[in-house]
Parts: C-alpha cells; sequence; structure tokens
C-alpha cells in the first residue's frame, strides 16, 4: 500500500511529511503534554492541558465508531487502582480532618491522573508512532517550562535545569532526530550510552544512570524470548545489580574524590556519604521519614498534604547529622508541617495509605514488564521508548510527584502497554508503526 505525503514547499528547500502523521490522534497526543507549560491558579494550580482534557473526553466517548474505547489492555485495571486510590485519599482525609482546599486539590489530581490514562489509551490505541508525538510534546514542554523559569527553578540551561527535566528531553529528541541516520537499535543504544557521560559530567548522576542502562539495555539485548524467558532474565538483573552496586558505587566515588567532577560535585558527595546510607540514599533523607511515617500509620496514612511538625523536624535533624548546616530559623524549616517525601510510591502511602501506595507498585511492575519486552521480547524498541521507562522506574522510588506527572506518568505507561501488547504474540502479527 503506498504512503501518501503532503508536500510543503519553502523558499531554499522542500520537505515530505506523511500524511498520517497530521490526524487528530496525532496532534493531540502533541499538545497534550505540550500545553502543560500554561498555568492558571484555579483550584491549586489548572494547567492548559487539563482544559484541553476536559474538551477531549466527551468527544472520546461519544465518538465510539471512531475511537477504540473497549480493547484497551491494561486500562480497565489501571482506572480500577485509580479509583481505589480516590476512595482511600476520601477515607484518610474525613479521618485525618484535612482542609477542604488540601482534599479537593488531591481529588482534582487523581482524577484528571485517571482522565489523562484513558485518553492517551485511547488516543494511541497501540501505536508508538503517536507516542513519539506525545513524547516530542512533552520534552518540548519541559524545555520550554524551564528556560521560561515557570516552575521557579532559576539556574542554568546546562545546570540545575538540566537535572530536572532538559536533559532528559535533549536526550530523547536528539534520538528522534538521529534516528535518520543510527538506523539500528545498537547504534541508537552506542549513542545513548556515549550521550549519558554528558550527564555524568553536568553532575545529573541519576539521569546519567537511566540514560546508560537505558542505552546498555538496546546494545546488550536479544529478541526473540518469550514471557517465562523474559521473567528468568529480570530475575538475573535484579541479583546482578544488586551484586555491582557497591563495586559501582566505590569507583564512581574513588573518581569524585579525585576531583574528577568538580570541586562542588566533591563537596556534595561527601556531605551525602558521611553517614552509613551511601550515595543513593544519602541525598535523600526523606526516604527515611517517610518510611518512619508509613510504619505509624501503613492503613489510612496522614491525609492528603500530610502534616506531621515532629516527622518534620526529625527529618532535618537528620538532615544535620549528614553534615549539613541547617538554619533553624529558616522560614523553609517552620513555614510548614508536611511531611517531606521524595518518592511516588511513599508520598502516595504516607499521603493516603496503602491503597494509594498499591496504584505505584502496580504501575511499576508494568513498567518493568513493557521494558523487558522491549529489551527481550519478539519485537525489541529502541531507546527512545526505554529512557522515559525506566525514568518512570527511578521516580516511582525516588522522585516526588509533581504538578506535571499526572500527564506525563500516563504517557510512559501507555508506552510499555503498547509494548507488552506488541509482544503476547510473534510480531508478524503486528503492523510496524514507526
Amino acid at each position: 500500500m503506498a504512503i501518501r505525503y503532503r508536500q510543503v514547499v519553502m523558499p531554499f528547500h522542500e520537505f515530505r511529511v506523511k500524511k498520517s502523521y497530521i490526524t487528530f490522534e496525532m496532534l493531540c497526543c502533541f499538545f497534550l503534554p505540550l500545553l502543560t507549560f500554561i498555568r492558571l491558579p484555579l483550584i491549586g494550580t489548572l494547567l492548559g492541558s487539563d482544559v484541553l482534557l476536559l474538551m477531549l473526553i466527551p468527544i472520546l466517548i461519544f465518538n465510539p465508531h471512531r475511537f477504540n474505547l473497549q480493547k484497551q489492555a491494561y486500562l480497565g485495571k489501571i482506572l480500577l487502582f485509580v479509583g481505589m486510590w480516590i476512595i482511600a485519599a476520601i477515607v484518610s482525609d474525613v479521618r485525618a480532618h484535612s482542609s477542604f482546599i488540601d482534599i479537593i486539590r488531591t481529588q482534582a489530581a487523581l482524577w484528571t491522573l485517571a482522565g489523562y490514562f484513558f485518553v492517551f489509551f485511547v488516543l494511541v490505541d497501540g501505536r508508538l508512532d503517536r507516542a513519539t508525538a506525545a513524547l516530542v510534546g512533552s520534552s518540548f514542554a519541559l524545555i520550554i517550562k524551564n528556560i521560561l523559569n515557570i516552575d521557579g527553578l532559576g539556574g542554568s540551561f546546562f545546570g540545575i535545569q538540566w537535572k530536572f527535566g532538559t536533559g532528559m528531553s535533549v536526550m530523547i529528541l536528539t534520538l528522534i532526530v538521529l534516528k535518520r541516520w543510527l538506523r539500528t537499535r545498537k547504534s541508537q543504544g552506542i549513542f545513548t550510552m556515549l550521550f549519558s557521560l554528558v550527564h555524568l559530567a553536568l553532575n545529573a548522576r541519576s539521569l546519567f544512570l537511566i540514560c546508560f542502562l537505558s542505552g546498555g539495555a538496546s546494545v546488550f539485548s536479544f529478541g526473540g524470548l518469550g514471557r517465562y524467558a523474559r521473567i528468568g532474565i529480570a530475575c538475573l538483573i535484579v541479583i546482578m545489580s544488586i551484586l555491582i552496586y557497591p563495586i559501582a558505587e566505590k569507583v564512581y566515588g574513588s573518581a569524585v574524590i579525585s576531583g574528577m567532577f568538580g570541586q562542588e560535585t566533591k563537596d556534595k558527595y561527601i556531605m551525602q556519604t558521611q553517614g552509613d546510607l551511601g550515595v543513593l540514599l544519602g541525598g535523600r533523607s526523606e526516604m527515611l521519614i517517610s518510611l518512619k511515617a508509613i510504619a505509624e500509620k501503613p492503613l489510612l496514612g496522614f491525609g492528603s498534604y500530610a502534616k506531621d511538625m515532629d516527622l518534620r523536624m526529625q527529618y532535618f535533624q537528620l538532615r544535620e547529622l549528614e553534615g549539613e548546616n541547617i538554619r533553624w530559623n529558616a522560614n523553609f524549616v517552620n513555614r510548614s508541617e508536611l511531611i517531606p517525601t521524595h518518592s511516588f510510591l511513599f508520598g502516595a502511602w504516607v499521603n493516603n495509605g496503602i491503597l494509594g501506595a498499591w496504584f505505584w507498585i502496580y504501575i511499576f511492575f508494568v513498567v518493568f514488564q513493557g521494558i523487558m519486552a522491549g529489551a527481550f521480547g519478539y519485537k525489541t524498541v529502541s531507546p527512545i521508548f526505554l529512557v522515559p521507562m525506566i525514568a518512570i522506574l527511578w521516580n516511582i522510588l525516588f522522585s516526588p510527584f509533581g504538578l506535571t506527572q499526572r500527564i506525563f506518568v500516563p504517557i510512559y505507561v501507555v508506552i510499555a502497554c503498547t509494548i507488552i501488547a506488541q509482544n503476547i504474540r510473534s510480531p508478524s502479527r503486528f503492523r510496524e508503526n514507526l
């Protein structure tokens, strides 16, 4: 079947755009994440994407003849887990006597999260080219947000902005652009591993690890394995990671102490490793406080925007024991009673109890299954898709659930579910989407 092209003529050159790229579904996948840089001060913060979401939901629901609403694998289970989280949030908030505004903000975030899952599953509909459009939109959104300093991050493009979204966005966009020349999955993997060194040089350690693992998965993986073989490989990878981590930490520590990455990185490393937690947890004292909070109220949590001044003070005391100079009279120490959490999983558990955590545990295993299918299944994928999937695993464990994550998380999860679906049977049963 011949592919139709729309020809766009420019003054000095011309290029062709596939007609299949200019469709309602593709444009929505692109603009939904892109509009996250527009912020409106309503119900906390309303995103431009939220406005488009509210317009799209009735369009998709009332046009079942055009949009595939029925055969969306995993969507029903995911919405069930979100629904359980919504109920758990209501119960925990009533029990904790949370403020009305905190209840409304949490419910709005959870209902829109469910809405984004529904919309992206239906729009993508098992096609990775549409998922790519969503990745491009989210990448541009993060870059624009940081350049315009919408979140108040400040800093330079290659400094804190690079760590918080810009670096990963540049990585994904570069891979998409270079795909024309890097035609094989292994060549894309080698490039990703090399590019990860840029992240390391810019002191974006987590981003380095995410990209290095994504590139390595593309270079050293092999396709054609069935589900149970992939489970065996996954267990082997986990065991090897546990064995290799102490060695990798020592090698990295020696390089930092030698001054290879500059004095600022050296000072930060020394501060984070003064205790017994190592570099991975030494910079995330919030996790220890989160575990204490979970131990106190494991079933129902502390309520949305969980507050406990005693636990908050314990957090700063822990940071002081690690060598950080805490200014106890500073505004950031005393202005809030929020319990510090630095994890999708622990944040949901501390706020809304075990049912909030269970959602993220389920998502973690779904995405992990998508990574294994993409690296070792019948139809392997490039680092373009492995990078965001590995990133969400990291975020579930080690990053706070920020404002825009309710849009970006569904995109990454839909990618994982699409890859899983394409690897259930022989690849000859599926058409190429890229």
